[in-house]
């Protein structure tokens, strides 16, 4: 598919990237093309596997939870090893995201907790039940998460944008209404469904929905809302590079990370707690691009990188950023 897309096809999935609600006459202004011929493009991107869905960024810590990786390492590599894993993780309310990777670990389970005892008793139960399975295991918690655009669908002109969505914070326990929360669940999954679906869906009036989005907006609940592109279907491998740091400055910290934000092929930066301090992922089409990268970073952080591990993300088998975790 990623061979048959135009221009117009790659201006609008950078306009849906971190808008995935922007109505056909926005998008028609953006691309240049009729409301008509938007809407179709739109319908043949997800019919062709290209755009997987939409969804809203949810600030997590304003939710009362933390961001959990658990990165596991299966003592056979057998498809069937595989799908008993994944089905247990589908199974399970707290799960968020759940991704097949290549390389030292061979999935990765993000879960939201609310304090160390859940991540605690996640990790108890996950070696109860798949112990002899699972051969290694690492738990991390992410800090801050920078989702930067994916620039690279523009020109080279794009690199020079550095604007970021960061996901941080404390935790807070805040207090939503039973409307709120099941509009959240429908926009975790769905973001671009339409108001009057979302109303009729929560048996009341567009209006009331338009004005629940905004107001979880202006809370910053809700970041944004994001198209889920399948990076596979461009023609590009999707890669988390895991970095160790020693003995850096706040001030050597933002000038890596000022550095990868200019790359337009990374599109998350990670701050974490555990297997490594610093992380990000990126896009590229080439391997030879990302070790290009990488010998950029070692020769200009070499003062502040310590050692490197890299993964292929291979397969999203879930992404959502509201999981069943209250009812």
């Amino acid at each position: 598919m990623g061979g048959k897309l135009d221009k117009k096809d790659l201006r609008l999935l950078s306009e849906l990237d971190m808008n995935g609600r922007a109505t056909l006459t926005e998008l028609a202004g953006k691309v240049g093309l009729s409301k008509q011929s938007i809407a179709y493009r739109i319908n043949s991107l997800q019919d062709s596997g290209v755009i997987e869905g939409f969804y809203a960024i949810l600030n997590i810590p304003k939710l009362g939870f933390m961001y959990v990786r658990t990165f596991i390492e299966l003592s056979e590599v057998k498809p069937e090893i595989e799908r008993q894993l994944v089905e247990y993780a589908s199974s399970l309310r707290d799960v968020g995201w759940i991704i097949k990777t290549e390389g030292k670990w061979d999935l990765v389970l993000v879960t939201f907790a609310q304090d160390v005892l859940e991540i605690k008793e996640f990790v108890n139960n996950l070696v109860l039940n798949y112990g002899t399975i699972v051969k290694n295991y690492a738990v991390s918690i992410a800090t801050a998460i920078h989702h930067l655009r994916h620039k690279y669908l523009k020109s080279a002109k794009g690199s020079r944008d550095i604007r970021d969505i960061i996901m941080t914070g404390k935790t807070e326990r805040p207090v939503l209404e039973k409307l709120d929360m099941k509009l959240l669940k429908i926009v975790a999954v769905n973001a671009r469904a339409s108001l009057k679906e979302i109303g009729k869906q929560l048996k009341v009036s567009y209006k009331v929905i338009s004005y629940r989005l905004r107001k979880l907006e202006k809370e910053g609940i809700i970041m944004a809302y994001r198209s889920s592109i399948n990076t596979k279907e461009l023609g590009y491998s999707h890669y988390k590079v895991l970095l160790t740091i020693q003995s850096a400055s706040r001030k050597r910290l933002d000038e890596l990370k000022g550095f990868l934000k200019l790359n337009p092929n990374v599109i998350y930066i990670t701050e974490a707690l555990s297997i490594a301090d610093l992380e990000f992922e990126a896009v590229f089409a080439k391997l030879d691009d990302l070790y290009g990268l990488i010998t950029l970073l070692r020769s200009g952080f070499s003062d502040i990188i310590k050692d490197y591990e890299t993964l292929i993300a291979a397969k999203f088998y879930r992404l959502t950023y509201l999981p069943e975790i209250q009812s």
